[in-house]
């Protein structure tokens, strides 16, 4: 019997682990490939979508609903017609489609790390709004109970975020604050974000270029401010706290590229209508400046070094019509201590000021007190500064009669200017008033804002003018009848 059952008298082998491990393997491959054809469904598809915008509805108690949302483990999430709204079904978020593509996949979940190749939006609105005696916007209260705070004694991970390229168009972002009566209005035509590296454990972030079309920045005021105040208490529970300082890297941000193309800017506060008399002038309380373009280059910021920047260009007109042609400066330098512009140029108007600029001072908080904390160093050379160009930035001007008078005329500036204001000197100083009135010299000057101690020393190279031209420029100035008959005045010497 037994030889009935080996006919080929061969002896019977058992199978190995080999055989059974590539059996398993290939059923986890084809389980796993099954898994992956199964979620590409669009019937597990729309499951999920539904399950995971109900989960997210019953955490926030916000309306969540999607026409589409595609999941791949490997290719990342599709997601069209995302709107979230609260129960009085206020739109908080409404987005037109948002693609999330993933360089790796994402099972790098598992180890704290999402490593993306690109964010696509189009077509995003969102609505912040913090509602009358509430500290809390809409979308702080969605965030809060999506992900509510661990417990402290929870260990912290954080998870590393890697992005190489974010696009944006037609975007559109309201933040609202009916305490302070105002909202503002951001939007973007289109945007592009190309990343090189994110170092999120040494705070290093180095980004190749950012292209801005179309950005529009307006504030809207329509109701006094009306904020509830709120009272602050501390806890005393009798312990001492330890706190350990905990030492961390500084923040390094590089951006070789950015740049605005046709940009917005403005403020419209509907308490404070344009005064009478001020057409045509800039009204800080309700302007724009339109078609601004914007191009720096260079830039580095670190924590502990501070700012440097390359500004290639600036220009814009404002609602009147008034043009800021062109503003640039290259290697600007803004630190804790000081703040250089070396090469700067403004073309507005018909003004142009160019040559260097500096501020040193102890700290940021010295700008509080600037007359008598910042030190600034100011070389002009050859600059022009049209009486209207002033006028036009300063609308309360228009009430002197000496602006009134010598509204066409120009300043021409050198010289070198130096010292805290209050105590400000000036070194080969050349200034000329139109044709009405040209000096040279050097000066100096103790407690320039205390008019009744005031300390002025004056050494004039050159002093030239004529009573006639003086008239011109004050016409209500009273000479005594036998300086009016005086041609030209020259004069070289000490005023003390």
């Amino acid at each position: 019997m037994d030889d009935n059952l080996n006919t080929n008298n061969q002896p019977i082998q058992k199978k190995g682990f080999f055989f059974w491990a590539k059996r398993v393997f290939f059923s986890l491959l084809f389980f796993i490939v099954g898994c992956v054809l199964l979620l590409q469904t669009s019937v597990v598809q729309t499951y999920l979508s539904s399950k995971l915008t109900k989960y997210i509805s019953d955490a926030t108690e916000f309306n969540v609903t999607a026409q589409k949302v595609k999941i791949s483990p490997f290719d990342g999430l599709i997601l069209d017609g995302i709107t979230i709204s609260d129960r009085l079904n206020d739109t908080l978020f409404n987005g037109g489609s948002i693609n999330i593509s993933l360089s790796k996949n994402l099972f790098f979940l598992l180890n704290n790390q999402l490593d993306l190749s690109f964010i696509g939006l189009n077509g995003i609105y969102l609505s912040i709004v913090t509602e009358e005696n509430e500290t809390e916007s809409n979308l702080k209260k969605f965030l809060s109970r999506l992900s509510p705070p661990k417990a402290p004694s929870s260990p912290k991970s954080k998870l590393i975020i890697q992005l190489k390229e974010i696009d944006l168009d037609d975007i559109t972002v309201k933040i609202e604050d009916k305490n302070k009566g105002k909202y503002d209005i951001i939007k973007l035509d289109h945007g592009n974000i190309d990343i090189n590296y994110l170092d999120w454990v040494c705070n290093e972030f180095d980004i190749n270029d950012i292209s801005l079309v179309g950005p529009s920045y307006h504030t809207y005021i329509y109701q006094y401010d009306c904020r509830p105040e709120v009272e602050l208490t501390v806890k005393q529970d009798g312990k001492t706290d330890t706190i350990i300082s905990q030492q961390t890297n500084p923040t390094v941000i590089t951006l070789r590229n950015f740049a605005i193309e046709d940009g917005h800017f403005g403020k419209t506060n509907g308490l404070l209508p344009l005064l009478k008399g001020n057409e045509g002038k800039l009204d800080l309380n309700n302007f724009y400046f339109q078609d601004i373009a914007l191009n720096i280059k260079n830039l580095r910021y670190h924590s502990e070094e501070g700012l440097t920047l390359d500004l290639k260009t600036l220009s814009a007109e404002d609602n009147t019509g008034f043009p800021i042609h062109d503003v640039k400066c290259d290697s600007i330098f803004i630190g804790s201590t000081n703040a250089t512009l070396p090469n700067y140029s403004i073309t507005l108007g018909e003004t142009v000021i160019k040559d260097k600029f500096s501020l040193s001072y102890l700290s940021f908080n010295a700008f509080k007190n600037f007359a008598n904390e910042v030190i600034l160093n100011a070389s002009f050379d050859r600059s022009k500064i049209y009486i209207k160009d002033i006028e036009h930035f300063i609308p309360t001007l228009s009430s002197s009669s000496f602006i009134k008078n010598n509204a066409n005329e120009y300043v021409e500036i050198s010289g070198r200017y130096f010292g805290k204001i209050v105590n400000i000197a000036g070194r080969n100083v050349d200034f000329k008033f139109g044709d009405k009135l040209s000096l040279a010299g050097s000066f100096n000057t103790r407690n320039l804002l205390d008019f009744d101690n005031t300390v002025l020393n004056i050494k004039l190279d050159r002093f030239e003018t004529s009573m006639k031209k003086i008239k011109m420029l004050v016409p209500k100035f009273n000479l005594p009848e036998n300086f009016t008959k005086l041609g030209s005045v020259n004069f070289t010497g000490r005023f003390d």
